[in-house]
């Protein structure tokens, strides 16, 4: 049988009685689910943490963009994002270009790929 908390939704696979209380978060109550809606709740989970991985700020000091491939960019001198790409190393320092046409001198300290375009029209 499987259980989910009330407060933190912690779900306890494998036990045979239900917990009165979550071990979790010591205090919410405890209620049986069924099995497909716990393969449900994990697979949200699953696609939540995906999806987060997905949209988050990578540091430059993490990895880097591959060169001339457009990427949002935060620039820690202004404190904007801008669209642009990474151009070249130079000087110990990573050159990047910005779709109208400035360059960023090691002021860029983070990236994130842009989203898929929609289909169709």
């Amino acid at each position: 049988m499987k259980h989910i908390c009330e407060n933190c939704l912690t779900i306890i696979y494998k036990s045979k009685v239900t917990p009165t209380v979550c071990p979790h978060c010591e205090s919410g109550k405890m209620f049986d689910i069924g099995d497909s809606i716990a393969d449900h709740i994990l697979n949200l989970e699953s696609t939540v943490d995906r999806l987060q991985q997905a949209s988050r700020w990578i540091p430059v000091s993490e990895r880097l963009p591959e060169v001339n491939t457009r990427v949002s960019l935060f620039d820690k001198k202004t404190g904007f994002s801008v669209y642009g790409s990474m151009q070249e190393w130079r000087d110990d320092r990573y050159l990047w270009k910005t779709d109208v046409g400035e360059y960023h001198f090691g002021s860029i300290t983070h990236w994130q790929p842009l989203p898929t375009p929609p289909e169709g029209e």
